[in-house]
């Protein structure tokens, strides 16, 4: 029996069943779900060619005719009538068939399918011709990669609640001293053993964040000696001092470690004894008189009877205060006595407190990214399925949610599409996508499935004009990885590790920049502030509202 080497087929779907078009013998376009090859073959069968070609975007092999199919009779009315009918929409499938003489009873096999494109239709006297692209999923894929789709997070049957239990982000409270006395003649003295002085200080401006347990305020100006110093005496604090604290520890249950850093620049006179300034801060309970404890700050240099000089003292010290407890900074001189007072000038004096004090626990909403992905492929294509152990096994470690959500705004949604979703999840896992046509499975798994060097990856059959040349598509001079830079403020976002990162090649005679950069972000601290600074904020909008972040958990 002479058999002929392929059948072609023009078919589509209905719920899972095929339909084969065929003419008539009234030159009718029919369809039958009896497999029905076409009487013609293509007018060009010969001079197609099946390639084969790995994508490195999703690292997949693909197939592709090389030449537009030309269709003659039969499959050229069918087209026609599609096309005219339906538009670049039209639904048709080339399916092929090859004999297979190789086998005890020979008979046809499945060789390849793809979707008939029409908007590449293009109809000639005697012939149509047309592009056949992968079907299925693939095709629809192609199409709306770049699509952004809208999900639900709060309102998602699949959300997930995740305990954002603080990060400790850093606060940076700024103070700065006038000079004293300012009018420069007004120079004060001591004459108690016993002095101390508290010096005006100012509090000008927070950076970084404070999650409101943190209070300063400044040594306000206290009257005594022009605008200079209010004298109070050792071992306690008056009542009138009791509200002249310059930080205030306003939480109930926490301890903070204030970290007191600056510098004193003061102008100092020795009468009959030697001296030295020292700088110190009283800690006490708010609106109480007993001192808890004195703290030493600083001491500054020794002057002895009868000179003067001018200093810088630098200090950098850390103080533990408890709930509802303050500091008032202060100075005084050493070796006073009754009758032989010293004298001094403030020159400047700036100060910072640093403090690391966490944003408040809360629950935000999430998804797993298996969730995300099983979603945006139902979108894409509601016949495929979606398919992906890396993600599973690894949902318990990551999760995405958006600058919505994470202000737990209403109705807040991630707003993403497969590409971004694909290139983050590269990105994290390293990954590739596979496809399997017959099934209509989409998979993510890790990349080393589609280059796996133990087994043989694809029989591609007897080849001819085989074609090799360096690799250098991939190649690179320069490699960008990692996750968006953002901007926030400078004290906290020196720490964060989750940024865009460069590194050089050691090859010299490639000069192309490859780029690993996962879409969604990643930022601690862009998370952190957005938690502290957005939660429940209804009326405001972000720029970070619909950014979307990956979460560990």
């Amino acid at each position: 029996m002479n058999y002929i080497d392929f059948k072609y087929y023009l078919r589509y779907d209905v719920a899972g069943t095929w339909h084969y078009y065929y003419v008539d013998n009234a030159g009718v376009v029919q369809d039958t779900t009896t497999p029905t090859p076409l009487t013609y073959t293509p007018k060009n069968w010969s001079e197609i060619v099946l390639t084969w070609e790995r994508g490195f975007t999703y690292h997949g092999v693909f197939q592709a005719f090389t030449i537009l199919i030309e269709f003659v009779k039969d499959g050229a009315k069918i087209l026609r009538y599609l096309y005219v009918n339906y538009g670049t929409e039209g639904a048709c499938q080339l399916y092929i068939e090859k004999f297979n003489r190789t086998i005890a009873v020979y008979d046809y096999e499945p060789y390849y399918f793809g979707d008939v494109d029409f908007s590449r239709f293009n109809d000639k006297k005697d012939f149509v011709n047309v592009e056949i692209m992968e079907g299925g999923f693939w095709a629809k894929l192609k199409a709306k990669e770049n699509t952004n789709f809208q999900i639900d997070v709060i309102d998602n049957p699949d959300v997930i609640w995740v305990s954002m239990d603080g990060l400790e982000l850093q606060a940076v409270f700024n103070f700065i001293g006038l000079d004293q006395p300012n009018d420069n003649v007004t120079i004060p003295t001591y004459t108690d053993v016993n002095t101390f002085n508290a010096p005006t200080l100012l509090f000008y401006i927070t950076e970084g964040y404070s999650n409101g347990d943190n209070n300063p305020k400044g040594n306000e100006y206290l009257g005594l000696f022009s605008n200079f110093y209010k004298q109070v005496y050792g071992g306690f604090v008056s009542m009138a001092m009791g509200d002249k604290w310059f930080i205030h520890n306003s939480s109930e249950s926490l301890t903070y470690d204030y970290q007191i850093k600056g510098s004193l620049n003061i102008g100092t006179i020795a009468n009959v004894n030697s001296t030295k300034c020292r700088l110190r801060a009283l800690r006490f309970l708010k609106d109480d008189s007993v001192v808890i404890q004195d703290h030493s700050i600083a001491d500054g240099v020794t002057y002895l009877a009868g000179t003067s000089g001018t200093e810088i003292i630098n200090f950098d010290t850390t103080i533990s205060v408890a709930p509802n407890e303050v500091l008032i900074l202060y100075f005084f001189y050493t070796n006073l006595n009754a009758g032989n007072p010293h004298q001094a000038h403030i020159f400047s004096l700036d100060l910072k407190v640093f403090v690391l004090n966490k944003v408040f626990e809360t629950y935000v909403p999430a998804l797993r990214t298996f969730d995300v992905f099983t979603q945006l492929v139902a979108d894409i294509d509601a016949d495929a399925v979606a398919s992906s152990t890396l993600l599973q096994t690894t949902e318990a470690t990551k999760v995405i949610t958006s600058g919505d959500a994470l202000r737990l705004l209403e109705k807040s949604q991630l707003q993403t599409n497969f590409t971004e979703f694909y290139n983050s999840m590269k990105c994290a896992f390293n990954t590739c996508l596979k496809f399997d046509k017959d099934t209509q499975t989409i998979e993510i798994a890790p990349v080393d499935e589609a280059y796996d060097e133990a087994t043989q990856i694809l029989d591609l059959g007897t080849i001819n004009n085989l074609v090799t040349t360096p690799f250098t598509t991939e190649m690179f001079a320069k490699l960008k990885i990692g996750y968006p830079d953002v901007k926030f403020d400078t004290v906290n976002g020196k720490d964060e590790f989750n940024i865009l990162q460069e590194y050089q090649s050691p090859l010299i005679r490639v000069t192309s920049e490859k780029q690993l950069v996962s879409d969604y972000h990643a930022s601690m601290y862009e998370i952190e502030l957005a938690r502290a600074n957005l939660t429940d904020k209804i009326m405001a909008d972000n720029d970070s509202d619909n950014d979307v972040f990956l979460v560990t958990h």
